[in-house]
């Protein structure tokens, strides 16, 4: 195990990432490694046509850092393009829309006149519902912005 977080490391350093940004890349290349870490195949993506775009807060897209052109020709093996910094990384994952998955914005849950959404008590896990509740109005699957509920 040792000497594939060693490989794994080396690979990541080879990016020029942050040192905590390399610890977490060894750490998911690891889980996945060790089969700890499964792609979930089972959940379909959500597209833009079924979100409520007019929730989400539009932010410009943060443009990666370059080498400026005359560094450029210092070297054939120059990386020009630089990739994010820390702060840019931050900056441009606020843009994030959940792709489509739950994020605790509590819309289905308030609208719910019926009662037959159930709020997690824990961070990050998913509403539940009360089926001998719903009536099938549809409500929270019209307010969910992210497309996440769909009924049937």
């Amino acid at each position: 195990m040792d000497k594939e977080r060693e490989i794994f490391t080396a690979q990541a350093q080879e990016s020029g990432k942050p040192a905590e940004i390399i610890e977490k890349m060894v750490t998911g290349r690891l889980r996945k490694f060790l089969g700890e870490e499964k792609p979930r195949d089972d959940m379909a993506v959500i597209r833009a046509d079924k979100m409520l775009l007019d929730h989400y807060t539009k932010k410009d897209r943060v443009e990666p850092s370059v080498l400026e052109v005359d560094q450029r020709l210092s070297g054939l093996d120059t990386e020009v393009n630089l990739g994010y910094s820390r702060e840019q990384t931050l900056e441009e994952s606020q843009r994030c829309m959940s792709c489509g998955y739950c994020f605790d914005c509590e819309k289905c849950w308030m609208y719910c006149q019926d009662q037959a959404i159930e709020k997690p008590m824990d961070k990050g896990a998913l509403y539940t519902f009360k089926m001998q509740n719903c009536t099938g109005c549809s409500k929270c699957a019209e307010v969910c912005p992210c497309g996440f509920i769909e009924m049937h």
